[in-house]
């Protein structure tokens, strides 16, 4: 516990120095209040938070010297202990408390986070999806279209051309290994795997 013992002071007025009326302004008045001491002793208890119902400051006066107010301050002391002590487990318990709900917001927060990632993996699994889709048809197209055989492009006939499109569908389809597959793709996600 901390507690201070001081002087008591008061405010005084007291007439100004010749120096100090030379830089009066119109409209001062013509004294100072200072604080002066008055001889009398304060015991005040500074620990914070106090529990109520207990006296913190214990004032001398003329009818009750310092020395006469030391029991009632001791007891204070031991009757302020164990309360003091419960306000401590108080307010670590609250610290607990406000830290464990800090760490479910935090926890929540990133559930959210890596399921909006997921479904963001997922719509671009179908956007893939739907691509591929185009390229399919396009490839089909082509087929369909009669061409010359013989005809090389980079040292590779149209039919060669056509295979190497079709592995590249085949691979990059994301339906390829399954249903299974696409969605352990969308589980593999994380809170960090998009960082934007």
């Amino acid at each position: 516990m901390e507690f201070q013992v001081r002087e008591k002071q008061k405010q005084e007025r007291r007439p100004l120095t010749d120096d100090e009326k030379r830089w009066r302004s119109p409209g001062d008045n013509g004294w100072k209040k200072e604080l002066a001491p008055t001889g009398w002793l304060v015991f005040e208890i500074k620990t914070w938070p106090w529990p109520a119902g207990l006296p913190h400051q214990w004032l001398e006066s003329e009818k009750q010297p310092m020395e006469g107010m030391l029991p009632d301050i001791l007891a204070t002391f031991v009757a302020a202990g164990p309360l003091l002590v419960q306000q401590r487990k108080d307010r670590e318990a609250a610290e607990r408390e406000r830290h464990l709900a800090e760490k479910r917001r935090y926890e929540e927060q990133q559930r959210r986070k890596r399921d909006a990632n997921r479904w963001r993996k997922f719509r671009e699994l179908a956007q893939d999806w739907r691509e591929l889709a185009t390229a399919r048809d396009f490839l089909m197209a082509l087929r369909s279209v009669a061409t010359d055989s013989s005809v090389e492009i980079d040292g590779r006939c149209v039919e060669e051309w056509i295979a190497w499109a079709e592995e590249w569908l085949q691979r990059a389809d994301p339906t390829a290994n399954g249903v299974d597959d696409v969605f352990k793709q969308v589980a593999d996600v994380s809170d960090w795997t998009y960082r934007d």
